[in-house]
């Protein structure tokens, strides 16, 4: 009876563990796909509802993965943006963003990355073959506009795809003239034990090395390979770094280490903010900063 109930406890035990590992994994890398029908009622669902027009289209990506976009072209020729959203959020939310550049006289492209919104795949990889099809976006703008020079903006997951796709050296021949990057962290294995140990406490120690090996496993792809730090300490173009002194998401000092660790030339701004309101509390201080920045560079 005695081994009966050990054994009784050490199944439920191991279900129990493979759940937490199991679920932690599904979260990590299977984003909920956010569609138009799931934005809030008061968000616009395109830049028509806020009085731009735009362009939709579908590229292929990494491997044949669809890729939707939005385009907006000025009538004249300018200098293109690229937009870049974080996780598990698609290129709707970040409207405010498209129609303030679009309204700076910039030409803005905006997409949706791989298992979000209306793109296809099921896999979040966190830069690895995002920063591929970032590439294939940036073969699609510059065919539509050439000889335009081009600024990456991303914010949080946003930002370290555009820190990968600098990694390629294909980037080199685009006329790629600067990157804003909003909260960036330095590599995916920290941030990703971080993230454990946001949810699981003290048992981070023993879920940690199972969820990365299933992530590894399912998303078929080495965490430590998405090492933007790494990146920017190679890459000259000029970057502004931008966080929040509040953020509990993505620890203000995970983006002064990878500042800290980046080529010049560089810039830093710190706002007294959480993550995702950093440009509402920086308001109009927040834009100025953006552009006095990226027009010195166009």
């Amino acid at each position: 009876m005695f081994l009966y109930w050990i054994l009784v406890i050490i199944s439920i035990v191991t279900v129990l563990w493979l759940g937490v590992v199991g679920f932690s994994t599904y979260k990590f890398i299977f984003p909920p796909k956010l569609k138009d029908s799931k934005l809030p009622k008061n968000r616009p669902k395109n830049p028509k509802e806020v009085g731009l027009e735009y362009q939709e289209a579908t590229i292929s990506g990494y491997k044949g993965v669809p890729i939707s976009l939005w385009w907006l072209p000025q009538p004249q020729a300018a200098p293109i943006v690229i937009l870049s959203h974080g996780f598990a959020i698609n290129k709707a939310m970040i409207i405010t963003f498209i129609k303030q550049f679009y309204e700076r006289g910039y030409q803005v492209l905006a997409m949706d990355h791989r298992a979000h919104g209306h793109s296809g795949g099921v896999v979040c990889t966190y830069g690895y073959y995002e920063r591929h099809d970032m590439l294939a976006c940036l073969k699609w703008v510059t065919e539509k506009a050439p000889n335009q020079p081009i600024i990456l903006f991303g914010a949080s997951m946003g930002s370290i795809v555009n820190s990968m796709l600098l990694s390629l050296p294909e980037t080199q021949k685009f006329p790629i003239r600067a990157a804003v990057l909003q909260s960036p962290y330095a590599d995916l294995p920290t941030m990703t034990r971080y993230i454990i140990r946001q949810h699981l406490g003290f048992l981070e120690t023993i879920f940690a090395a199972p969820i990365i090996w299933f992530t590894e496993k399912n998303g078929n792809f080495q965490l430590e390979a998405v090492n933007p730090a790494k990146v920017l300490a190679t890459v000259s173009i000029p970057k502004l770094f931008i966080l929040g002194a509040s953020d509990d998401e993505i620890p203000a000092s995970f983006t002064k280490d990878t500042y800290q660790m980046a080529a010049e030339p560089k810039e830093l701004i710190i706002f007294e903010a959480g993550h995702n309101d950093i440009h509402r509390v920086g308001g109009k201080v927040y834009w100025d900063k953006v552009f006095q920045f990226i027009n010195q560079y166009v």
